[in-house]
């Protein structure tokens, strides 16, 4: 299970933001320490090619069809890394934030429909923000009912 913890410390124009491997890498490793970024997890892959500009997959599969050693895919993905989408974090509004983030969801949601496999992602989308002035805030959450799909239902 992975966890991704965000906040503000007391003080700090920015905030901060820690990935927790459970049971794996319990120790917090913080993400995009002293810089902007994005932190993203949970079935990635699309996401990851969307983003980055390839497969996740890809250098392993370059090291071993071309036999290269470490140290060469590593410079492979040191080249990659300019396939990467140029986003401005750093300049990024808000709303653009939130927009970007259920793009990929959606994104994620809409290929899975046509892949056989897991299809761990789907239905309403749930969106917050965490901001320094007002902590957590709901943006978009999804309706939980019960037996009856509206109050009219339950008056009738």
């Amino acid at each position: 299970m992975i966890f991704l913890v965000g906040g503000y410390d007391e003080g700090e124009p920015y905030g901060r933001v820690f990935e927790i491997f459970i049971p794996t890498r319990p120790k917090p490793l913080e993400r995009h320490a002293g810089e902007f970024g994005m932190t993203w997890g949970g079935q990635k892959e699309y996401t990851d090619r969307l983003i980055t500009g390839y497969d996740p997959n890809l250098p392993a599969i370059v090291q071993r069809v071309l036999t290269l050693n470490d140290q060469q895919r590593d410079a492979l993905l040191a080249q990659l890394r300019g396939l990467q989408a140029p986003i401005p974090f750093q300049f990024l509004p808000l709303q653009d934030c939130v927009n970007l983030s259920i793009l990929l969801v959606r994104t994620t949601i809409a290929i899975q429909t046509f892949l056989v496999g897991i299809r761990g992602v789907g239905g309403s989308i749930d969106v917050a923000t965490i901001t320094r002035t007002d902590g957590l805030k709901p943006i978009q959450l999804k309706k939980v009912t019960g037996e009856f799909d509206s109050e009219a239902e339950v008056r009738a």
